[in-house]
């Protein structure tokens, strides 16, 4: 369940992605000499960002790990789902607040900078470090694959839930970066407007499985002597 989660926030919310990464991925120093040269230099870069995504997932994961020593599971489950919801129908996208803040003001230019002396180069390190700063920019759909590494509570489920979450992400940013006409501007905005759904959805979600309601996969039963989910078999 929660690998299929991870997938699908990356693949709905992909669109995102190419609003806020595509002119990234249209900028791409790529060998456009031949189409197996460009898939080789896209296949590098998104490399670096599915590496920066998984890395991000162990680090959070074992925050998760803390929360549930201190059995807090179900209740950080609870805010962070109130949390999307939250984020979903503001006005004011989330990852334009965190870029205004002092400190990740300061982070985001010295990313940007040096993005922007990799972008001149046609290497394949410089691809790879193009992904792997590319995964540090603030951006709403990572802050909920974020909040579900947290809450697998485990270091490896928190990787491989953002990894999962980065290879939902690939077909959009593959054809951004190959083929940036194929995906109309206005098909585009029609997705754009069913994401808050798709956000208020998955928080919801997050919601219910706090809520310990013992509905299989859904809100699954947590054993408190064993911080794990019991499903219940006829």
């Amino acid at each position: 369940m929660d690998f299929v989660t991870a997938f699908m926030i990356g693949l709905m919310g992909s669109l995102h992605c190419i609003g806020m990464c595509g002119p990234i991925a249209l900028a791409l120093p790529l060998d456009r000499s031949s189409l197996a040269a460009q898939l080789s230099g896209t296949f590098i870069y998104n490399s670096g960002r599915l590496l920066t995504y998984s890395v991000i997932g162990i680090i959070l994961g074992i925050l998760g790990k803390g929360v549930a020593f201190f059995g807090y599971q179900q209740i950080f489950s609870i805010i962070m789902g109130a949390a999307i919801i939250l984020g979903a129908v503001l006005p004011y996208s989330f990852d334009r607040l965190v870029s205004l803040t002092p400190f990740m003001s300061k982070f985001l230019t010295r990313i940007k900078t040096n993005m922007g002396l990799h972008l001149k180069s046609k290497s394949m390190t410089s691809l790879l470090l193009i992904g792997v700063l590319n995964g540090l920019l603030p951006c709403g759909l990572v802050y909920f694959a974020v909040i579900g590494a947290i809450t697998s509570y485990d270091t490896l489920s928190g990787g491989l839930f953002m990894f999962v979450f980065g290879l939902g992400t690939l077909p959009m940013m593959i054809t951004a970066a190959l083929s940036p006409g194929f995906i109309g501007i206005q098909w585009r905005n029609r997705v754009r407007r069913i994401l808050p759904f798709f956000a208020i959805l998955i928080g919801t979600l997050f919601i219910l499985r706090g809520l310990n309601l013992g509905i299989p996969y859904v809100s699954p039963q947590l054993n408190p002597e064993t911080d794990t989910a019991v499903e219940c078999h006829d």
